[in-house]
């Protein structure tokens, strides 16, 4: 394959991969803020304390940390693209629990889910596509 090949076919899969990873990212971490945001009417509404939404984050990123030690099993058992549905498919189930939850408690086993393995499963093929496409311009 000539060079001038091989720089339209790496610029076109970045055209095509990196907005999909890019949705993926966004779907993933905008709860997260969402949350923090909502986290005053969650005060006023349900009587939540408002350091207790630090506590909350502290287990969203204590289970990001173990997902993310085992991500690599994940990938292998799953491979990319399922582990990637099976992600955000467990944010969106997370987001309508918490939408239910009354209790303190609840919030924090949601939270568990909410930090699946997508980090992991996302960043290795990211930095192998942009590192293609680097060698290929």
């Amino acid at each position: 394959m000539s060079d001038d090949k091989k720089k339209q076919v790496g610029s076109g899969l970045l055209f095509l991969v990196l907005p999909i990873v890019y949705l993926i990212y966004l779907s993933n971490g905008l709860p997260n803020n969402l949350l923090g945001s909502a986290w005053p009417t969650l005060h006023e509404t349900l009587g939540f304390a408002t350091t207790a939404s630090t506590t909350v984050f502290m287990v969203i990123s204590i289970a990001n940390i173990i997902s993310n030690v085992v991500s690599d099993k994940m990938i292998r058992a799953l491979g990319h693209a399922k582990l990637a549905v099976l992600s955000v498919g467990l944010v969106a189930v997370s987001i309508f629990l918490w939408a239910m939850s009354k209790t303190l408690w609840q919030f924090y086993l949601i939270a568990i889910p909410m930090a699946s393995a997508w980090d992991g499963a996302l960043r290795r093929p990211t930095t192998i596509w942009s590192t293609i496409i680097r060698a290929s311009t």
